[in-house]
């Protein structure tokens, strides 16, 4: 068929072992994955993926729509999400005043 994309084992005749992608984000995740839920299975399948997870960034938004493809597709589809999480880079620390700083000297030195 003319324009279907056409999976490596296909092309080659070969059978691949099962492979999932672990990390997959849709435009679900602003700024960071450009196709739509729908689109990635469909492409998963195409390739011959054994199941797709869909790990948009903060948010389960896309798997509603991911879920409903998965299924017309028969793909395993793996819901789950991204949180980026960093340290603070300062520590907010209550004001001891001078008693506060007595205590710790002593403690220091005791």
């Amino acid at each position: 068929m003319e324009g279907r994309p056409v999976s490596p084992a296909a092309a080659t005749g070969q059978a691949l072992p099962g492979y999932a992608e672990l990390l997959a984000q849709s435009n679900f995740s602003f700024q960071q994955g450009a196709s739509h839920p729908e689109e990635l299975v469909v492409r998963a399948r195409a390739l011959g993926y054994q199941a797709l997870a869909l790990t948009d960034e903060c948010s389960v938004a896309g798997v509603v729509r991911a879920h409903a493809q998965a299924k017309q597709s028969g793909l395993q589809l793996l819901p789950g999400a991204v949180f980026r999480l960093q340290p603070s880079r300062t520590m907010p620390q209550p004001e001891a005043g001078r008693e506060g700083e007595r205590g710790v000297a002593e403690a220091e030195e005791g």
